[in-house]
């Protein structure tokens, strides 16, 4: 049975140890005479199986610590978010750089080596749809201030002092969803299972059969989001973040929002415009915000950057989380299996599934 040795966390998962520390890096070479090496560069998760056999060939590997990007040297795949122009220096042999998850954003394409594809994957939509139905629960019912009545000894909204819910329920509200790849749709399904009116708008419709199959009643175009905003209860941020979808949020499409109406942002910092944002909620154009995704994250061990340089903490009526919505362990034990059948695909000459 493998051990790892470094992760300061572990759990069992199922047969598997999955052990994870962020921004470790490890590289597996295997035994037999060295025909496929795999390197696993976590930079956000580095994890190991305790038993062989998780795809079409025996896993047995050697764990050996990557401090240095010279330590790239004759590695064919890469797992990680990362790629520079330094690890292609290093990176003659490489087949494959496996993401760990779905973003690109700190993947240097210009250096990627000829011959070399590059996959993403997916597995987090059903940890992050979740997170969605907490986050416009918590906003209906003002969990937040609630909670820190009660730590305060205030008993305002206790039924004895109070004939005047503030709470709404979800199912007699409205959800516009802004992209309906993966996270969206899988929202659109649970929402809709709660009541919710469902509608969509994206950059590339889908046909309503396809949106109905989700529990949408409508989908559109994007260059009608005013207009689409306008009956929103909640808004679901959920495109990626290209040239094009920039500050797709931004000031005419906040203020075309209602008044009673909240936004959720798990797409990317940068396709909500920052100042655009703290202006509706310090004037109460909006009601709330839930906010999982910055417009300045780390992007390396030790940053602890200012998330923005408007202080949304000081709004009690914003949820806010490190971008941590996917970050479930189940997640990470789907994402480990897709890896590996990767890992697979290449040993055995297959289409690479994922690839960009």
């Amino acid at each position: 049975m493998h051990r790892l040795a470094f992760g300061p966390r572990r759990c069992v998962i199922g047969r598997q140890l999955v052990a994870w520390n962020p921004y470790v890096s490890v590289a597996h070479k295997r035994q037999e005479g060295g025909q496929l090496s795999l390197l696993k560069v976590g930079t956000h998760y580095a994890m190991l199986l305790d038993e062989p056999g998780f795809g079409k060939f025996p896993i047995d590997l050697v764990h050996l610590r990557v401090d240095k990007p010279e330590d790239l040297d004759g590695i064919e795949v890469l797992w990680s978010q990362i790629f520079t122009a330094e690890m292609a220096h290093y990176s003659n042999k490489l087949k494959l750089i496996q993401s760990t998850g779905a973003g690109l954003e700190l993947v240097q394409f210009d250096h990627v080596p000829n011959g070399c594809q590059v996959a993403i994957v997916h597995e987090h939509q059903w940890a992050i749809a979740e997170w969605v139905i907490m986050a416009m629960v918590s906003l209906n019912r003002e969990v937040l201030k609630l909670d820190r009545d009660v730590r305060e000894g205030r008993w305002e909204h206790h039924p004895i002092n109070s004939f005047s819910p503030s709470g709404t329920e979800l199912n007699s509200q409205t959800l516009g969803i802004v992209g309906f790849g993966h996270i969206g749709r899988q929202v659109s399904k649970y929402a809709s299972a709660l009541g919710m009116r469902v509608k969509v708008a994206t950059r590339n419709p889908s046909s309503q059969a396809v949106a109905s199959g989700y529990g949408a009643e409508s989908v559109e175009n994007l260059n009608r989001l005013p207009e689409f905003l306008s009956d929103c209860d909640h808004v679901l941020v959920t495109v990626a973040l290209v040239d094009e979808t920039e500050s797709l949020i931004g000031q005419e499409e906040l203020n075309a929002m209602p008044d009673n109406a909240c936004l959720i942002n798990v797409a990317r910092g940068p396709v909500v415009n920052e100042k655009a944002l703290y202006q509706a909620l310090h004037g109460g154009h909006i009601a709330g915000a839930a906010l999982d995704v910055w417009w300045q994250e780390p992007n390396k061990p030790g940053e602890l950057p200012k998330s923005s340089k408007y202080d949304f903490g000081d709004f009690a009526n914003v949820l806010m989380s490190p971008h941590a919505s996917a970050m479930t362990k189940e997640v990470m034990q789907r994402r480990l299996q897709a890896a590996y059948a990767n890992f697979d695909r290449i040993k055995l000459g297959e289409p690479v599934e994922g690839v960009v």
